[in-house]
């Protein structure tokens, strides 16, 4: 495993997850009222918790599994929410991003 190359793709993982969150996701859920206040405080801290764990951790094979974790479950967290809405849901791997 290319551990510097996993590193940044758990960065853009963690971007592209906080976009479609922003401008696709949370916007139809509050609209639609498919979304309460505790599950959004719960992404936006998921949010929080990967970006600061990428900014403060070395990069190692350990934490990259961590952070890997992390994201799935920021993932399914969303996912969820999303499929409340009725929207198609893409899955992909790191190695796609």
């Amino acid at each position: 495993m290319n551990v510097a190359l996993e590193w940044s793709r758990c960065y853009r993982i963690l971007e592209v997850t906080k976009l479609q969150w922003n401008e696709n996701i949370l916007p139809r859920a509050r609209a639609a009222n498919l979304v309460n206040f505790g599950e959004t405080m719960m992404v936006n801290l998921l949010f929080g918790i990967i970006k600061e764990y990428l900014d403060t951790k070395e990069p190692s094979i350990a934490n990259v599994i961590e952070v890997h974790t992390a994201l799935q479950r920021l993932n399914n967290f969303g996912a969820m929410i999303a499929s409340r809405l009725g929207m198609n849901i893409l899955t992909t791997s790191s190695s796609n991003v």
